[in-house]
């Protein structure tokens, strides 16, 4: 077996090292040792020391498994830092190579995709943040922060704001619900809000077409009805509403952009549109149909998307809002802990995110036009001190366009036989 020099010097210097960890504080990990031989010889290291609780010498390694190391360690720094180069040179050329492939079959989307993987390689030599070093950038952090109106975007209802302090930056943020219950709904709420606040949306729907969600769109926005829209037989009221409403909204701070599935099929797609759209809030309805890249389908997609998602929440730093579908018989199971991995193809939406929002409506809850929100997971946010429960109730009636929050002294509804 033939090694590259830095792979094997760095395997020499584990070795007169007698230890692993200092890897991980280089930033050094399993994945950064290519090609395939390289890894072949790290893991036949590794396994080694688990068995026999010590290290190989040099002849050892040589009659095992072909291998010969230098028989001197040089300077650390020098091994660490040539290694390190050698590897983001590997994975730089497999890169390209793949994107060439690409073009090679007219598919310059794919190509253009690919070559964005370029600026996910760890270009910096510290990998590590210092908690003593790194203390005044913490406190102007909070000084920065002290000028914001909130730690994050606020949400459509009051009271859940209070609860999760907005939407944070670099936030992967999941509404779960049943089929049918409102999923697309709410990602339209939240997109008329952000807009209205001044931010631009890109709202990617994967189910249904684009000219479905912008009716949705309208619908809210403007409050006519929706069924009377999808049909273009507006009453003359929602008519005139409707083209006022228009005229008055066509300039304005904010915006919301939207993409179908024709457009969208990854992640690295997702990254092409909050590029293209400028984006501050990318709501992605539906993220159970996103495709995973590098794996071949099956039982470990949700998960590869959901940490491929979480890799764009950090690159691009904005909060990313998306919707999954609950399995019928796992909602069955009534505790929240339970109902947060409740969800259709894996339990990794609900492992992987920040923030689990559950919207229901129960049969007592659709004939009174209700819904309820319930807060499953809230990873680093801050419960308000007047509301613990982690639940509101809302308003959830298609005819007249209402979703807000309801009060506790409000009086029901009619209910409609």
């Amino acid at each position: 077996m033939i090694l590259q020099a830095p792979v094997a010097r760095l395997l020499r210097l584990i070795i007169e090292r007698k230890d692993f960890s200092f890897l991980a504080d280089e930033g050094i990990s399993e994945g950064d040792f290519l090609p395939k031989q390289s890894l072949t010889a790290f893991q036949w290291l590794k396994s080694f020391h688990a068995k026999w609780n010590t290290f190989p010498d040099l002849s050892t390694v040589n009659q095992e498994i072909g291998v010969e190391l230098p028989a001197a360690v040089e300077e650390p720094s020098f091994v660490v830092r040539t290694f390190k180069e050698y590897s983001q040179g590997k994975k730089l050329a497999a890169i390209i190579e793949e994107a060439t492939s690409y073009l090679e079959t007219k598919d310059v989307r794919g190509a253009i995709n690919e070559l964005k993987k370029i600026d996910q390689l760890q270009t910096t030599e510290e990998f590590g943040r210092s908690f003593r070093e790194t203390a005044a950038e913490r406190y102007d952090r909070y000084e920065e922060g002290k000028l914001k109106a909130k730690s994050g975007l606020g949400t459509p209802w009051p009271s859940l704001t209070d609860q999760i302090i907005g939407y944070l930056p670099a936030s992967l943020n999941t509404i779960i619900a049943m089929s049918n219950v409102g999923k697309t709904w709410a990602s339209v709420i939240h997109a008329i809000y952000f807009m209205q606040q001044g931010h631009r949306v890109a709202f990617v729907t994967l189910e249904d077409s684009i000219e479905i969600v912008e009716n949705r769109l309208d619908s809210y926005c403007y409050k006519i009805n929706n069924k009377h829209l999808n049909q273009h037989q507006l009453l003359i009221r929602d008519d005139v509403q409707w083209r006022l409403g228009l005229l008055a909204n066509m300039e304005g701070d904010g915006d919301i952009l939207v993409y179908s599935g024709n457009q969208v099929q990854t992640v690295a797609d997702l990254a092409t549109v909050v590029d293209s759209s400028k984006a501050e809030i990318l709501i992605v309805d539906a993220a159970y149909c996103l495709q995973a890249t590098g794996i071949e389908a099956g039982w470990k997609t949700s998960e590869t998307v959901v940490n491929q998602l979480k890799q764009l929440m950090h690159d691009k730093n904005i909060p990313i809002i998306i919707t999954v579908q609950q399995d019928p018989e796992q909602v069955k199971k009534r505790t929240k802990h339970e109902r947060l991995y409740s969800t259709r193809s894996g339990k990794f939406w609900g492992i992987g995110s920040n923030l689990v929002i559950e919207l229901s409506s129960d049969e007592d809850q659709r004939l009174r036009k209700e819904a309820r929100i319930s807060i499953l997971k809230n990873k680093n946010y801050v419960h308000s001190e007047n509301n613990q429960t982690g639940e509101i109730d809302i308003h959830w009636n298609l005819l007249k366009m209402e979703f807000g929050e309801i009060q506790g002294d409000e009086t029901l509804e009619e209910i409609e036989w």
